[in-house]
């Protein structure tokens, strides 16, 4: 097996978070919630001929986007002259793209390696209009009082 490092980049609207969701056997009609972890095994297992587990750095919650997700792949080695990137990037949703891969050992573990993870929360300042191509990025609300949000951080830190 050879395994892979995915740079993972995604639009969180319309998911259910990064981590795939087992449905319960008694329940048929119940479909299984549409997440990144999902999308990007189904076709990386069709691909690859047999299942493949891609299992990330972290998890993200539902509707949360993510512009560099770390997750490991191992495919056999008979796929390893597959162009991954060109199948992730033309053949995921539009809402998923691989912006690299890159061939690691087989003991890089994305969890463990992290050394950073970064967080950010972007407030839309106008009252009358959130730009369309900005809606699903920012949150909408209106001018802010600096001088509460000053005294408050210092309960933070």
């Amino acid at each position: 097996m050879q395994r892979y490092k995915l740079t993972i980049a995604y639009v969180g609207t319309k998911f259910s978070g990064w981590q795939r969701q087992a449905v319960p056997q008694s329940d048929a009609r119940r479909v299984e919630p549409r997440t990144v972890q999902h999308e990007m095994e189904t076709l990386a297992s069709h691909i690859a001929g047999q299942k493949v587990n891609i299992h990330a750095s972290g998890r993200t919650d539902t509707g949360v986007h993510a512009d560099a997700q770390i997750a490991p792949m191992d495919v056999p080695m008979s796929r390893t002259q597959v162009n991954w990137l060109k199948v992730f990037n033309t053949q995921l949703p539009p809402d998923i793209a691989v912006t690299a891969i890159e061939p690691v050992p087989d003991t890089f573990h994305a969890q463990y390696r992290a050394v950073s993870k970064l967080d950010a929360y972007t407030r839309w300042l106008k009252t009358d209009y959130i730009p369309p191509k900005l809606g699903p990025f920012v949150w909408g609300g209106g001018p802010v009082n600096l001088e509460a949000m000053q005294e408050a951080v210092k309960h933070l830190v």
